[in-house]
């Protein structure tokens, strides 16, 4: 799954609602790995926005995991 580039700024964003929605999982969840520290997240004063590299990263290593285990994502 790859995502859009974009240039700079808020652009280079998502809230944690969008995040949620690329990868398929509820908002909780994106919240969970925010808290965890398994997803990068930049605090702002109306929440938390997710660098669009840092959901790339993420994807790409759920997809290493699911390969390596044989799990299709």
């Amino acid at each position: 799954m790859s995502l859009p580039s974009c240039s700079s700024g808020l652009d280079a964003t998502v809230s944690t609602g969008q995040a949620a929605r690329r990868l398929g999982v509820s908002d909780a969840y994106v919240r969970r790995l925010l808290r965890d520290g398994r997803l990068r997240s930049i605090p702002t004063p109306l929440g938390r926005l997710i660098p669009r590299d840092a959901l790339e990263e993420f994807v790409s290593l759920r997809e290493q995991a699911a390969s390596s285990t044989g799990r299709a994502r």
